[in-house]
């Protein structure tokens, strides 16, 4: 069965980010999206909608949310980013 598309809030998906303080591998964060929201999933902020996963996480990155670094998502206080 095919779970229905449905639209979730990029703070749901900063929760899941800022539950690993040391980061969360970019392949491991999309499972854990997938798994909790399913496939069709597509998401929204407060000033956009209808994100992919990757809009999403490329929004949230612009205005400092997570860092992506090497493939691995960290939370926005992480320190472990720094090259």
């Amino acid at each position: 069965m095919i779970s229905p598309a449905i639209t979730v809030s990029g703070l749901e998906v900063i929760e899941i980010v800022s539950s690993f303080s040391k980061g969360i591998r970019l392949s491991q964060l999309h499972e854990a999206v997938v798994k909790r929201f399913g496939p069709l999933a597509t998401f929204h902020t407060s000033s956009r909608v209808g994100l992919d996963f990757d809009d999403l996480l490329v929004f949230l990155e612009a205005r400092h949310q997570v860092r992506i670094f090497k493939g691995v998502v960290f939370p926005r206080s992480a320190r472990d980013f720094r090259a």
